[in-house]
């Protein structure tokens, strides 16, 4: 077996764990309200043993970019009049830029965003009104 692949027995044996002692925690946490949602009902746990903590950069971390350092950044990437004129200021017609962060581990999945993309990419080319996309994908890993 590969050093990152994942033994299936092992996944089954967790999620059944998690599914059978979750239910005996006294508050949990979810990043989101959809995951909460699905705690309460895949788990079956109460919502008000569920708390939303968002997952949020950490302040003074990250800024956002000046429209100057914005045109800098696509030339060093070679996207240099995709998103921007020459005097650096924001294409009208420009694509949606998307940018996900990875591990590329066996535990993070990026099934769902390509399903996503995928489905995006067929419908997009019924309805030719829809804005074109660029994704970025970054993060270290195995």
């Amino acid at each position: 077996m590969e050093a990152n692949s994942v033994n299936p027995v092992l996944v089954a044996l967790g999620k059944i764990y998690e599914r059978f002692f979750g239910q005996f925690g006294h508050q949990h946490l979810t990043v989101s309200k959809a995951f909460k949602k699905d705690l309460a009902e895949k788990f079956g746990i109460p919502l008000d043993k569920i708390s939303v903590l968002y997952d949020r950069a950490v302040a003074g971390k990250f800024k956002e970019l000046t429209l100057k350092e914005k045109h800098e950044l696509f030339g060093r990437i070679e996207l240099d009049g995709v998103f921007t004129n020459k005097d650096g200021s924001l294409k009208e017609s420009r694509p949606i830029l998307l940018i996900t962060s990875t591990s590329y581990t066996p535990d993070e999945d990026l099934g769902l965003f390509v399903k996503s993309l995928e489905k995006y990419a067929i419908k997009s080319l019924k309805d030719s009104k829809m804005a074109r996309l660029h994704v970025i994908v970054t993060g270290a890993g195995p």
